[in-house]
């Protein structure tokens, strides 16, 4: 799967019973797949604080036998503008979309956490 922001990308993709299947294989073997990550390195990008978040998707990626390079937007890196037209003048001095070409051409996978408004959808 080459994104993957929502359940509906696994309904019209691999499916979500498969998802399901793999997910109780792993919580049964949580070792079984250390050489998946071989070589490669996740980027994970956090411009919100986290605990649960951070430390589980790091171990995961260990259990996976990859490398974890972790960023908090604003202290480990530049604060940055996540909306379009907008002139950086301010407290922020680089835009998310120029920086996430930055860490995709340094990392395999890319992670993101964000928390929604869920005030305006197209926004969000």
């Amino acid at each position: 799967m080459r994104r993957f922001t929502s359940v509906h990308d696994l309904i019209n993709g691999p499916g979500l019973n498969a998802a399901i299947e793999d997910a109780l294989e792993f919580a049964r073997h949580p070792w079984i797949n250390t050489e998946l990550g071989r070589r490669r390195t996740v980027g994970l990008l956090f411009m919100n604080p986290s605990l649960r978040t951070r430390m589980s998707t790091q171990k995961a990626v260990t259990m996976m036998g990859a490398d974890t390079i972790m960023l908090n937007a604003g202290s480990d890196s530049w604060t940055l503008e996540t909306r379009d037209g907008v002139v950086m003048d301010g407290n922020t001095t680089e835009h998310i979309k120029e920086a996430a070409g930055v860490m995709g051409s340094y990392c395999d996978v890319l992670g993101l956490r964000t928390f929604a408004s869920l005030i305006d959808r197209d926004a969000d």
